[in-house]
């Protein structure tokens, strides 16, 4: 979306302001799963945890997917979402640096798509404090919230997420507490 401010042009209406200093946190994946390096220590990711302790039904329900579609064609399912995920994130990350990005090739209609129906959704986002936020709680957990701003008003821990179809509230619990992981460590921090 354009706004016109003036004689000029940007992309967004939000101010960019840098309002903490953020770390940033290299991270590595390890056959025990993510680790984020903070500080001479490895500390596992949110998403990590969350994965090792998801729910005895949870896990059948994948596998039972997997049985079902063929484990091959789960892979692959599983590794396009994951590259539509990327790029996707990756249009919305340039967006909310102010930036903009346009992939104009094939497999980067989807994303842009989705993307730009996220971007639809932001008209209460008035500040973006920073973007990929790097945050670690006590050395118990650690993640990268995709922003850290204030919407309608409040301050908010955003994570984008994107999915080929609609999911049931049940299904994503998962989301809500990595968000809660998240904003524990930012106030923490």
């Amino acid at each position: 979306r354009f706004i016109r401010k003036d004689k000029s042009f940007s992309i967004t209406d939000f101010s960019i302001v840098n309002k903490y200093n953020y770390e940033d946190y290299t991270r590595s994946d390890l056959d025990s799963g993510r680790v984020y390096n903070v500080a001479e220590k490895k500390v596992p990711s949110v998403t990590t945890i969350l994965s090792k302790t998801q729910s005895k039904e949870k896990r059948e329900s994948l596998d039972k997917w997997r049985e079902r579609v063929g484990y091959e064609e789960a892979a692959r399912i599983t590794k396009q979402a994951s590259t539509r995920g990327t790029e996707m994130h990756h249009v919305l990350e340039q967006y909310l640096k102010g930036i903009g990005y346009l992939n104009l090739s094939k497999s980067g209609a989807l994303p842009r798509m989705m993307a730009h129906t996220i971007v639809s959704n932001l008209d209460q986002l008035s500040r973006v404090y920073g973007t990929e936020v790097s945050l670690h709680y006590e050395d118990q957990w650690a993640g990268s919230s995709d922003a850290v701003g204030v919407y309608n008003g409040k301050p908010t821990i955003i994570d984008f997420k994107q999915s080929n179809k609609p999911k049931r509230e049940e299904w994503i619990e998962d989301y809500y507490y990595q968000i809660a992981a998240y904003a524990l460590a930012h106030k923490k921090n």
